[in-house]
């Protein structure tokens, strides 16, 4: 299995002038048979943290 690098959306898109709140995760460039690549955002709810399993 592949080593995941996930960013916070402020680290992938530093530009700013998002209205982006919460904790949004990026995966960049993942591509698939047929498609251009492209970014894998996620949200993550806030008791995502607390939820361990």
């Amino acid at each position: 299995m592949t080593n995941l690098h996930w960013l916070s959306y402020s680290d992938a898109y530093p530009d700013g002038g998002h209205t982006v709140t919460g904790d949004v995760r990026v995966l960049r460039g993942i591509s698939s048979h047929g498609l251009a690549a492209r970014d894998l955002l996620v949200y993550l709810p806030p008791c995502y943290a607390s939820n361990v399993e």
